[in-house]
Formats: structure tokens, sequence, C-alpha cells
């Protein structure tokens, strides 16, 4: 069975650009499962190391256990999503950090099909 593993940022606007959503994605076979972690604008920025394993975490809760858990809920961690380009009409996907089997993004079946966006 074929494993790819891709992961990708947003970074928020302006001076600093730091990365504050961080996604991961897993497909095993026909299956996928999608981790995302957040660090709110109001929260100092961490480390793409930590905020990648963070994801990497979650794509393997959602991907082990066979469904979405974690929902996204703080009003803060939602206006970061859309302050750092998350797509209005993919915000239904980004609903749960950990995610199985999701709705994927066309960058996202770009980056699992052929490795490049």
């Amino acid at each position: 069975m074929k494993v790819k593993e891709r992961y990708y940022y947003h970074r928020e606007a302006g001076k600093s650009r730091h990365p504050r959503v961080f996604v991961y994605l897993l497909k095993i076979g026909e299956e996928v499962a999608r981790g995302i972690a957040v660090c709110s604008l109001s929260e100092p920025a961490i480390s793409l190391a930590r905020g990648k394993a963070k994801a990497y975490g979650r794509a393997i809760k959602a991907f082990v256990r066979k469904k979405k858990d974690m929902p996204i809920v703080r009003r803060e961690a939602v206006r970061t999503l859309l302050t750092v380009g998350v797509p209005h009409f993919y915000l239904a996907d980004f609903r749960y950090k950990s995610n199985y089997m999701p709705k994927l993004t066309e960058f996202e079946e770009r980056l699992l099909n052929d490795g490049a966006a």
C-alpha cells in the first residue's frame, strides 16, 4: 500500500509573516486524513517543527480512529483561518483539527497526486 505524506502552512500577512495554520495530509491507499494546527494571531508564533508535529499527530489520530474530531470552535481560531487566506468556501472542511476522509482543496489534491503545487 502506497503512503504519501505532505504538509503545508499558511502565513500571516504583514511584516512578521509567521506561519499560523499548519496542515498535514496523510494518504494510505485511497484513505486520506488531514491534521490542522492553528496558532491564533493573539498567541506567540510557534516553530515550523512544532506546528508540523501537532498537525501530524492530528492526521494520525484521524486515520487511526477513522473519524473527525477536535472541532475548531474558538472565534479567534476561525478568525486566524480567514486572516491567513483559507478561502471561505473551504472553511466547512476546515472545521476539525483532526479529519478523516476530508474534502480536499484543489491545492491539496495536487500535493497528494503529483507532489507539486
